[in-house]
């Protein structure tokens, strides 16, 4: 997507949905900070659920990628995800 159609989209979805607001919660829930599968696991969600409310809110400009971690489940690189305006400075978030 654009810049432009991002900030159209972002103006005409000023609130959160419910799935949203559970993520968020859930991240507040795990200290702030957490990677899909944990979320996943947290909710009870299968993970595709979890992706596409991260995008969202990355967008939305509620959460971003803080660092990437190595999960020990899979083996892989993932992405933490950390909530914004949370009272962090910025320097906290890297």
């Amino acid at each position: 997507m654009r810049n432009t159609q991002l900030e159209s989209w972002s103006r005409l979805q000023p609130e959160l949905n419910k799935r949203q607001e559970q993520v968020l919660q859930a991240l507040k829930e795990l200290g702030n900070a957490a990677t899909n599968r944990q979320l996943a696991k947290h909710l009870g969600w299968e993970i595709n659920r979890i992706t596409g409310r991260i995008n969202e809110l990355c967008y939305m400009k509620k959460v971003v990628g803080h660092r990437t971690i190595k999960d020990t489940e899979t083996n892989r690189k993932v992405t933490l995800w950390q909530r914004l305006n949370v009272g962090f400075k910025q320097a906290e978030l890297w």
